[in-house]
């Protein structure tokens, strides 16, 4: 079948899924710091308007990282056939 054969070339094996899923909690992790960091410098804010919105952009693709890692823990423990 084209779909399940392409499905399980876009959904990460077993390996993949713990990387990504480090990478995305350590992401997470710096991102929330920075915005919280961010937040609490008034003058930081004023100087450099954009990095905000980078870190709440990092912070959500993260987020999506994350969610792919289980994704392909799902698959990991019943494959598409």
């Amino acid at each position: 079948m084209i779909v399940s054969d392409t499905l399980k070339q876009i959904i990460p094996g077993t390996y993949t899924s713990i990387i990504i899923l480090i990478v995305g909690v350590v992401s997470i992790a710096t991102s929330a710091i920075g915005i919280s960091a961010y937040s609490a410098d008034k003058d930081l804010k004023d100087k450099h308007p954009m990095n905000d919105a980078f870190l709440v952009t990092a912070l959500v693709i993260s987020i999506l990282f994350v969610l792919y890692s289980f994704v392909g823990f799902y698959n990991m423990y019943s494959p598409i056939d």
